[in-house]
Order: structure tokens, then C-alpha cells, then sequence
């Protein structure tokens, strides 16, 4: 089972956001991360993301929220390129995202959310996944 109770380097969050986290248990401890990236960029920039997603790995991150992903998540190779960034870090997750209802041909659509669990032990307990309105 893996253990977050090492401090990461400092350095390691210099080139992703936020300040130093403090080394948890993740067995009793649910870190929720939630970030506003003013816009994901899968394509152009995956391995940026990659390092981002690999920092919240290694802080022990269970539940990670990016409000603003700028993302259109209607077009499938979106969704697939970042489940297999997530894919490539944690075991399981379980990836939900929405977006705006009008309809956009390109990877760009204004606003877009994201929300992940990929605590160990939590993706297997989930159910059902689906879309609620507001």
C-alpha cells in the first residue's frame, strides 16, 4: 500500500500550482484538491498535465476538482486522452466531467468542470455515475 507521510520536494510544486502540502496518511486522511487551471490543454500540452496529475499522486490527492477546464468534454478523445494521463498514474479513478449544453466543434469550449476520485480503495465503491441538472 503506498505511503504519503514523505514531504515531496518543494520543487516538485514550483511548476504546478498552489503552495506546499503537508505529508498525510492517506488511510485516514481524504485529501479533496480542488484547482481552477483556467483551461486544461490534453492535446498541446499532456505532459504539463501529466506532471500536475503525478504531483497529486505523490501529496496523496483523493478527490481532484478542476472548475474552468475550458475543455469541450463532448468529443470523446478528450475524455480518452485524460483517462489515459489518469490511467497512467493511478490504478483506478473514476472521471466525471460536464459542459456547457451549446454545442462547439473544437477542443475549446468556455467553462467545463472535472472531478476525479482516484483514492485507492474508493473508485471500486462507486455505483453509478451519472449526470444530475441544477
Amino acid at each position: 500500500m503506498l505511503n504519503y507521510t514523505k514531504t515531496c520536494p518543494k520543487s516538485a510544486l514550483f511548476h504546478t500550482w498552489g503552495h506546499s502540502l503537508s505529508p498525510i496518511n492517506p488511510n485516514k486522511v481524504l485529501r479533496v484538491f480542488l484547482q481552477n487551471p483556467n483551461g486544461l490543454s490534453i492535446h498541446n500540452k499532456r505532459h504539463l498535465l501529466t506532471q500536475v496529475l503525478q504531483t497529486c499522486y505523490d501529496y496523496g490527492v483523493g478527490v481532484l476538482c478542476l472548475p474552468e477546464t475550458n475543455t469541450n468534454w463532448d468529443q470523446a478523445a478528450q475524455r480518452t486522452h485524460l483517462r489515459d494521463l489518469f490511467h497512467g498514474i493511478w490504478s483506478t479513478s473514476c472521471i466525471q466531467t460536464s459542459r456547457a449544453p451549446e454545442p462547439f466543434t473544437s477542443n475549446y469550449q468556455p467553462g467545463g468542470n472535472m472531478t476525479a476520485i482516484c483514492k485507492i480503495g474508493f473508485p471500486g465503491s462507486i455505483l453509478k455515475v451519472g449526470t444530475q441538472w441544477v
